[in-house]
């Protein structure tokens, strides 16, 4: 009986698939994502428009022309960590 499926089904390499697991020598995110020291609670970061991140500019350049400057303004924004959230050293 012919089933309705874009792809072949193998149970065995199903199977294979559910029980595999990571073992965590190899996993690499210590080595790729190193923790690090906090120096500062308080951080800083730009916070830019929503509106100016759906806009779509006119880009398009003629055979002589130039091409036009995008331009975006941002707003730069601080805080801090609160208490609760900070890991004890």
């Amino acid at each position: 009986m012919a089933t309705n499926r874009p792809f072949p089904i193998d149970a065995t390499l199903t199977a294979v698939a559910i029980a595999y697991r990571n073992p965590a020598h190899a996993l690499i995110y210590r080595r790729a994502l190193p923790p690090l020291q906090v120096l500062s609670e308080q951080f800083k970061w730009n916070e830019f428009p929503i509106g100016e991140a759906f806009t779509v500019p006119e880009l398009e350049v003629g055979r002589k022309g130039r091409p036009g400057q995008v331009e975006f303004t941002a707003e730069e924004r601080d805080s801090s960590v609160p208490a609760s959230v900070r890991p004890a050293m």
